[in-house]
């Protein structure tokens, strides 16, 4: 017969072998609530930037329809009917945008108000070089605005023979406001990027960094892994959609990316606090466990 003793021992040691256990699958069920919380936090934020990027480049494409109705219509006439070409400028695109013009390969042109220009040889040069006949131009500093434009465009061939091409400029600041996305309280805030990174539009977010011209160069340190960041510079090259997570002075982010292959393979990167969204998952386990 086993004494008082030795059973309190026994008891004792099959309680703290309990005790070890529940903590062992304890902190197995958090780690596993919490992961899945926070992949189900981030596929929602992608989500969203899926959408936004759907929503961008569906008005990119209504614009550009439309503009190509104004040169098709412009087409049954002749270049040398200045006043036609002015009306139509008028009806059709004044105050539809921040800057608006038709300017024929030689240089000359009209804007949208009806007065007659001339381009700059760096502003001939970038009409020699347009990518294709329609599409968009990577924004730019307007010297009539002063201000960052985007620009779509497409060309225009008259009855008689001559060709030009019709653009139509929106301020990238008033434009970045109507799309802008924002996650989790307003901490999150997402760029519209070039394939290579170029910022095409910065967020106006305060945490946002505004002194960088493009994404690797806050991405590109030593805190980061150079395999993980050539990564997702080659799904940016290949047009792919994913997530990622980088770090920037020892803080976690979280990335979203997602094409606009319409956009010339543009992109919009959501980024939020990896911090910000892990509060909210813990939140939920502190809930659960209590």
């Amino acid at each position: 017969m086993r004494k008082p003793g030795r059973q309190r021992v026994t008891l004792a040691a099959v309680v703290a072998l309990l005790f070890v256990v529940l903590c062992g699958v304890s902190f197995n069920f958090m780690n596993s609530v919490q992961n899945s919380l926070w992949e189900n936090s981030v596929k929602n934020m992608l989500e969203s930037t899926v959408r936004g990027a759907d929503q961008l480049e569906r008005g990119y494409l209504k614009e550009l329809e439309m503009l190509r109705m104004l040169a098709e219509d412009l087409g049954g006439g002749e270049s040398s009917n200045a006043d036609r070409i002015r009306s139509k400028l008028e009806i059709f695109l004044s105050n539809t945008g921040n800057f608006s013009s038709l300017i024929f390969e030689d240089g000359t042109g009209y804007v949208d108000n009806g007065l007659a220009v001339v381009l700059t040889p760096e502003e001939l040069k970038r009409l020699r070089t347009l990518p294709g006949e329609s599409g968009l131009l990577f924004p730019y500093r307007n010297r009539g605005t002063e201000r960052r434009t985007f620009t779509i465009f497409t060309s225009v061939r008259f009855s008689d023979g001559r060709r030009g091409y019709l653009f139509k400029g929106y301020n990238v600041e008033t434009l970045y406001a109507e799309y802008a996305l924002s996650f989790y309280n307003n901490t999150g805030f997402s760029y519209v990027i070039a394939s290579d990174g170029n910022i095409a539009m910065r967020s106006v977010h305060l945490a946002s960094n505004k002194t960088f011209s493009n994404l690797f160069d806050l991405i590109s340190q030593s805190e980061n892994n150079p395999d993980v960041v050539e990564s997702f510079r080659n799904s940016l090259k290949n047009g792919k959609i994913g997530i990622a997570v980088f770090s920037n002075r020892h803080e976690e982010f979280v990335f979203c990316y997602v094409p606009m292959p319409e956009m010339d393979g543009w992109y919009i990167v959501s980024i939020v606090p990896n911090v910000e969204i892990m509060r909210e998952a813990n939140s939920i386990i502190q809930k659960t466990l209590f």
